[in-house]
């Protein structure tokens, strides 16, 4: 019993130590995909509308 509390504590603080180190890095990485991905769809908006306007 203690030694399995003993592991879970273990593998906690290594989960902790991994999200406190890759969750900085990761979220300006996904906040940027999505700024990237977001300006696409107002340019396809964009383009989309003005072909309309157009025609």
């Amino acid at each position: 019993m203690h030694s399995l509390s003993l592991q879970a504590r273990v593998a906690q603080a290594t989960m902790d130590r991994v999200e406190g180190f890759v969750l900085p890095i990761a979220a300006p990485v996904m906040h940027s995909m999505l700024e990237q991905e977001a300006a696409h769809l107002v340019m396809v908006n964009l383009e989309a509308y003005a072909s309309r306007i157009k025609s």
